[in-house]
């Protein structure tokens, strides 16, 4: 058909497809209002084929997927929407909506661009905050809890997450007065107890956290980490016999789990009684064989006992179990070089390394042992540091803190360019180490690098405030 009135320029194609479009539009919304997401699809899909660029065609695509449960093409659909209509706010919305319910990855960008529209969108900023604190993020959570602080205290789950995000940054105090009102609101739920008691604690109210807790840790079947957590502000508050009691009740209830051994082991430790701290390790080990902590734990009591022998196979063996080697290695430190009796340290560590030449932790030990008196460039002691510290490196290339104590060493006799060398790979394996950023601060100074020691003492000053913030967080969310 090719009408066409010339006076008024009007295509009578174009006007048959215009009408067609509004049909469909009025189909499509009414099919929305009842719900026949099937019948939306499939109409919006006719739409979209002959205006492609029509948004809100878009939009009611992504709310009939958005029915049907295909929420990943629903967001899709929103998304287009919204890249021919940025500023839409009932398609952000949407997405948002239906993002936030599937967790999908880019709600949080939509949500920035609604709370840039309307900063004070209270919702917005809940859900922000949960999405910041699901992606660990405790510190923007908070933010956005506070900023929509009506919004958070309205919701039980959000007001929970924010007191834990609250103790994990170390705001106790604050946490304790969210628990407050929430067990006020529900205070027969175990959770909220639980929470408020580990708030109470944290706080230094050790006293309140034992009354808190008490009904839980009385209730019958009372959970392993309710009695741990009793036990902590029963010694907290000085009532050290009821700690113990609840300590054995719960190895009793969960045997499989070392960290009530240790804590148990810690109370006998600090009333010097070794043989009941001796008796738990062992019994722990019994249990838990591979504890790498456990093995650490009678490490220290053999250590104490002048079992030095026996106490560096215990850290040795916890070192093998923890990839980390937190556990040995914090214990042989303090076994051949706190005690500052470098001499026997490295002796002892010469002798093990008869048997086990390569090891890496024991090259380290031992080059650390030998720094504890200054080495001068060029004398046999500097090369068997060097030497050992090689060594320690070839086992296991990533070992950071070898590579740092030998950029130290370099550093130490102006070896600067290859000090550098060295810190840079130990901040590549450990971006976290205080030591190699003050030292890398020092080396890249000494060369000339003003911009390089600038940027390091940054990301030390950053690490140091993230380290005061990183307190474990043991609250439960309902």
């Amino acid at each position: 058909m090719k009408y066409f009135r010339t006076g008024a320029g009007f295509h009578f194609a174009a006007l048959v497809i215009f009408n067609a479009a509004l049909c469909a539009a009025d189909s499509l919304s009414e099919a929305l209002i009842s719900k026949r997401y099937q019948d939306a699809l499939a109409l919006a899909d006719t739409l979209l084929a002959s205006q492609p660029r029509d948004f809100r065609a878009w939009t009611a695509r992504g709310m009939a997927l958005a029915g049907l449960a295909r929420d990943r093409e629903s967001v899709d659909s929103f998304e287009k929407a919204l890249q021919l209509a940025p500023d839409k706010v009932a398609a952000l919305q949407r997405a948002i909506e239906v993002g936030y319910r599937s967790r999908d990855p880019r709600t949080s960008t939509f949500l920035n661009r609604l709370l840039q529209i309307s900063p004070e969108n209270g919702v917005a900023h809940a859900m922000a905050a949960v999405i910041a604190f699901e992606a660990g993020d405790c510190s923007g959570a908070i933010q956005h809890f506070e900023h929509g602080i009506q919004q958070t205290t309205k919701s039980e789950q959000a007001y929970a997450l924010y007191g834990a995000c609250l103790l994990k940054t170390q705001r106790a105090r604050e946490a304790v007065a969210v628990f407050e009102r929430l067990v006020a609101g529900r205070p027969d739920n175990p959770s909220m107890l639980f929470n408020l008691g580990y708030a109470q604690l944290l706080a230094h109210h050790a006293g309140d956290a034992v009354k808190t807790l008490t009904p839980l840790a009385e209730a019958p079947g009372a959970l392993a980490d309710v009695l741990n957590l009793i036990a902590s502000a029963e010694s907290g508050a000085g009532q050290t016999a009821s700690a113990i009691v609840h300590l054995r009740r719960a190895i009793a209830t969960a045997p499989a789990d070392d960290a009530n051994y240790l804590d148990l082991a810690a109370i006998f430790l600090q009333r010097d009684a070794m043989e009941a701290a001796a008796e738990i390790a062992e019994t722990g080990l019994k249990n838990v064989p591979s504890s790498a902590r456990l093995h650490s734990l009678r490490g220290v009591i053999k250590a104490q006992a002048g079992s030095a022998e026996e106490a560096a196979s215990d850290f040795e063996l916890a070192n093998r179990l923890d990839s980390t080697q937190e556990y040995g290695a914090a214990g042989l430190g303090l076994l051949y070089t706190e005690t500052r009796k470098g001499d026997l340290a490295i002796s002892v560590l010469r002798d093990r390394l008869k048997k086990v030449p390569g090891d890496s932790m024991l090259n380290y030990l031992l080059a650390q042992a030998m720094m504890l008196d200054d080495v001068e460039a060029g004398t046999p002691p500097f090369e068997q540091v060097e030497r050992a510290l090689k060594l320690s490196i070839q086992s296991k290339p990533d070992f950071a803190r070898a590579h740092t104590l030998l950029g130290k060493l370099y550093a130490r006799a102006g070896e600067n360019r290859k000090a550098a060398v060295e810190l840079e790979l130990a901040r590549e394996q450990n971006r976290y180490d205080r030591t190699t950023l003050s030292q890398l601060a020092t080396v890249y100074k000494r060369l000339g690098r003003t911009a390089d020691a600038a940027a390091a003492l940054s990301d030390l000053r950053q690490m140091i405030v993230q380290e005061s913030q990183s307190k474990p967080n043991l609250a439960k969310v309902p």
